[in-house]
């Protein structure tokens, strides 16, 4: 399935800053937690380069109105994520899919995933959708987002890869994975970030 403009499915990533050495633990408990929770499990990983100690959760819904309504249950509990032991801080943000990227979820040749993530300058996020939908395809990410709802505005995509020594970074030559150069070029641009995980063994994008 690929996204349209008119989708209104949403994507929840929670990003969660968790105490060191607790991660195994951690994950154990929020592979728990999720058990019979709304919205359809896409990926959980872990931080393996850049900023270590972090957990991140990416969760599909219908729609705005269901997203908002299991965040609001979860920050409710006594205990979110099962994890509040570990716990040092947690960002939930809401995001739409880049139109023309598949549904994120199918085989997307893991272990590793890098988190790519463009601050676009303020008013620049309908030009730069724009530009995307006159791009040539190219190499696509296993999923891409922008955003609604977090410090906007940002365009989030996660590219999978064997092994770091095979990775294609953004900044290399004519690179195919250059999402940047898509969205209208550095002048869209306010700032970008990089950082690589891992892919916990119950995510169901590997």
């Amino acid at each position: 399935m690929i996204a349209t403009a008119m989708d209104k499915t949403r994507f929840d990533l929670t990003l969660m800053r968790l105490h060191p050495r607790t991660m195994p633990a951690a994950l154990e408990r929020v592979r728990r937690w999720l058990e019979g929770r709304p919205g359809q499990l896409i990926a959980c990983l872990y931080s393996d380069i850049g900023t270590v100690n972090q957990l991140l959760l990416l969760r599909r819904f219908a729609d705005a109105a269901d997203l908002l309504a299991e965040r609001d249950a979860a920050l409710r509990e006594r205990d979110p994520f099962g994890v509040s032991e570990f716990s040092l801080g947690l960002s939930m943000d809401l995001w739409a899919a880049l139109p023309g990227i598949p549904a994120p979820g199918q085989p997307a040749r893991g272990p590793l995933f890098e988190l790519r993530t463009d601050r676009l300058k303020p008013g620049r996020l309908a030009r730069a959708l724009a530009a995307w939908g006159r791009a040539e395809p190219g190499l696509m990410p296993a999923a891409g987002f922008f955003t609604l709802a977090a410090d906007a505005p940002q365009i989030v995509h996660l590219w999978p890869w064997s092994s770091d020594a095979g990775r294609i970074g953004p900044s290399d030559a004519d690179s195919p994975t250059d999402i940047a150069g898509r969205l209208g070029g550095a002048e869209n641009l306010a700032a970008q970030r990089t950082e690589l995980f891992r892919a916990a063994a119950f995510s169901p994008l590997q």
